[in-house]
């Protein structure tokens, strides 16, 4: 992908930048949306079947928050409207145009959706690219490798974004990009879901094997994942006064993302690409963000949904600014109700993170004051962008009765959300004739419990192509317990977990139903989180500060070696500390030290809960710590030191192979006069250990936290877990994700 610009401006013009859109010093918005499905010299094999309902998708999202169509530009194939087809020389027309455009104060959102690659360096750029690669984004008009010129023809060039979003900036408006493609060289993942990378690679466009090592010309310089790929051209300086920027990238350098038919479950599901969707239902369902809350939601849905990809997120600073320049408001979401008879329709749905059993208050109009309120309803069925209520007993008792209204227009405000707790399991393939014994009994065993799962679990049996939570797989007598857009990975670094299909059926459903309980309370913990980011405020009760010091792994003796290999790291030699950035995902090894710093930036005592979640769903308590007497509240405006930690690659046994893990932080808000909330009682051994959970009585939050942990009645709710507006807003919950790596 494009290396974004780092900027160095004043401090003055920073604030001008920064602050101009809060105070309605905006003029106007303008949009350029680019979607490339159907490329006219490649392969049929490599059109992408997402942008082409993702345009519409950001299209609408932009008209609804106050841009006016006039002021968009549609560059996109197969999309009813568009301006123009998205061909190289139109993007480059259409962001001129841009430069030429707007005014100081403006609002500019670019977006940028299709296949990605790379290509050898350039020579203008040979300088800014010590990995000899440039990152392309592929008009719809893209060729193949000109050895004469010594680049793809018809591709776009990152240094070519750059130098035109620098005009755009130049002129005083504020640039939010967000790129979703990809451009790694890793071949397409192994996986029975209907998906799509969106990367191409660069064979495929005729570029020489040996090209890239002749553009490095022996500098030896490797590629930073984790680094922004948009970089400032070469051509045009940055401004001191220029406006801000803030660029959203769908995936590292070393990662692919995916076009995937979504929401997975819904049976009107289309083709989209993961980033995008995922933005557009982050902003749909939350109004007046930062566009750090909305990356942390986006990494919060990823993290739930066990994506693989890493999103990137640059602007510094900039990333603190409201969304669209627009004022951050502490409302609740509300939408249009339409009435027919004795049916209520919300003009929202999943996409808006509406979900069954969410409840809804019904208003005349929009912004009413709370003496205007008509009833509420709750959700009884979802759909993409609609919802149908069923009326229900407000405050009172009273019951609205929709055939006695006069007006077949209401507005429904977002009151209590719902949060859903089913596991959706997409059971293994038979073993056939040739599988082991124990490959049948596995078989067996998980056959019967996905025909009668036990009450607590709530299992949902899907296929795979509805876009199950899990996918069981059985293979050389192992059960293997695989994210839903993963590959298998039977040993070394990243394992998939598994056990083995040793014992009786009643020992084996045993083993099985303890693993399927912990995967699932991970899975739902982690769901959670998505509605607990900021979520009334628009800013989160807690800082987080974590400073990682690496072991220094190179010149190591043979004696450091095997203490290393053993998870002995006492008397190691250490590299320099660095700092976690909570938008980014850091690769870590065994003995690597975290140090936390957790500051409460509210004016009211917050109950601090820290968990380590590990990558075969165990959940470790760190904070508080019982044993040392520690209470785990932290009073306003105060920090707490937490004592640092090291990582382990070595379990008992050896069996720990590492992988995406993570903190999770748990702040609610405390209550006078009560003992500290503590919510360490969620943890659990990893798989396959077995330990068994206890519950606590308590406030809601411990309520509803148990209900994750499966304490809960059976009946036709158990799906869902209702997320009642007191506990949401006293309420932040956080993740600082890493992957920890054998070395």
């Amino acid at each position: 992908m494009f290396r974004y610009l780092a900027w160095g401006l004043g401090l003055l013009f920073f604030w001008v930048a920064l602050l101009s859109p809060v105070l309605g010093q905006a003029q106007e918005n303008y949009a350029l949306l680019v979607g490339v499905s159907n490329y006219r010299n490649l392969d049929a094999a490599y059109t992408l079947n997402g942008p082409v309902n993702d345009i519409p998708l950001i299209r609408d999202l932009l008209l609804q928050r106050g841009f006016a169509r006039e002021r968009m530009t549609l560059l996109a194939d197969g999309v009813e409207g568009a301006d123009a087809l998205p061909t190289r020389q139109a993007i480059l027309d259409a962001l001129e145009r841009l430069a030429r455009t707007v005014g100081r104060g403006d609002y500019v959102y670019l977006h940028f959706g299709g296949h990605g690659s790379q290509s050898p360096v350039s020579a203008a750029s040979a300088a800014q690219e010590a990995d000899g690669r440039d990152e392309i984004f592929l008009p719809i008009d893209v060729g193949s490798w000109d050895d004469e010129v010594g680049e793809v023809e018809g591709s776009l060039r990152d240094d070519e974004v750059a130098d035109r979003l620098t005009a755009i900036r130049n002129r005083g408006a504020f640039v939010w990009a967000v790129f979703d493609a990809c451009h790694s060289g890793t071949m397409t993942r192994g996986s029975p879901v209907e998906e799509k990378d969106r990367r191409l690679d660069p064979l495929v466009l005729g570029v020489p094997e040996g090209a890239f090592a002749k553009s490095r010309g022996g500098r030896g310089g490797e590629e930073d994942p984790g680094v922004s790929p948009l970089q400032e051209g070469e051509s045009l300086p940055l401004a001191a006064d220029a406006g801000g920027v803030v660029t959203f990238f769908a995936a590292q350098s070393t990662e692919t993302t995916p076009d995937r038919r979504l929401p997975d479950g819904d049976p009107e599901r289309r083709p989209h690409g993961l980033f995008s969707f995922t933005l557009a239902k982050v902003l749909n369902g939350n109004p007046g963000m930062t566009y750090r809350l909305v990356a942390q939601r986006i990494l919060h849905e990823y993290a739930a949904n066990r994506e693989s990809a890493t999103p990137l997120f640059g602007g510094g600073e900039y990333l603190d600014a409201p969304v669209f320049g627009s004022r951050p408001e502490a409302r609740k979401p509300e939408w249009r109700v339409v009435r027919q008879g004795e049916g209520l329709t919300l003009k929202a749905g999943s996409m808006h993170q509406i979900g069954e059993g969410s409840l809804i208050a019904l208003f005349p109009k929009p912004g009413a004051a709370e003496k205007e309120l008509l009833g509420h309803a709750r959700v009884a069925s979802v759909r993409m962008s609609e919802s149908e209520l069923v009326p229900v007993a407000r405050g009172d008792g009273s019951v609205l009765d929709p055939g006695q209204l006069t007006a077949t227009l209401l507005h429904g405000r977002l009151l209590e959300r719902s949060l859903s707790l089913g596991l959706r399991v997409s059971p293994p393939q038979s073993p056939g004739v040739e599988g082991k014994k124990a490959d049948h009994l596995l078989d067996e065993v998980v056959a019967g419990l996905l025909r009668d799962p036990p009450t607590a679990l709530r299992l949902q049996r899907v296929s795979p192509e509805e876009g199950p939570d899990l996918r069981l797989l059985i293979r050389e007598g192992r059960l293997w317990f695989l994210p839903p857009n993963a590959e298998l990975v039977t040993g070394g670094a990243g394992r998939t977990p598994s056990i083995l299909g040793q014992g009786s059926t009643v020992e084996l459903r045993e083993k099985v139903v303890a693993s399927l309980t912990r995967i699932a309370k991970v899975t739902n913990l982690l769901r959670l989180g998505e509605h607990m980011v900021g979520q009334e405020e628009y800013r989160q009760r807690l800082r987080v500060r974590g400073r990682v010091t690496p072991v220094q792994r190179e010149g190591l003796g043979q004696a450091a070696l095997a203490a290393l290999q053993q998870g002995r790291c006492p008397g190691l030699p250490r590299g320099e500390p660095f700092e976690i950035d909570p938008l980014k995902n850091p690769r870590l090894g065994g003995c690597d030290r975290v140090d936390l710093v957790v500051e409460n930036v509210t004016e009211a005592p917050v109950d601090l809960t820290i968990l380590f979640v590990d990558a075969e769903f165990g959940i470790a308590p760190l904070f508080p710590d019982n044993s040392q007497g520690d209470l785990g509240r932290i009073e306003a405006k105060g920090q707490k030191k937490i004592p640092g930690f090291e990582l382990h690659t070595t379990g008992e046994g050896g069996d720990h192979s590492g992988g995406r893990e993570g903190l999770l932080f748990l702040a609610v808000e405390a209550e006078p006069g009560m003992a500290a909330a503590d919510f360490t009682f969620l943890a659990q051994e990893s798989l396959p250990k077995e330990r068994g959970g206890s519950a606590r009585d308590g406030n809601e939050l411990t309520s509803l936290l148990s209900t994750i942990g499966f304490v809960s009645p059976g009946g036709a709710e158990r799906f869902r877990s209702r997320l009642p507006a007191p506990v949401v807003d006293r309420t932040d919950m956080q993740i600082l994700r890493w992957d920890t790596v054998i070395r």
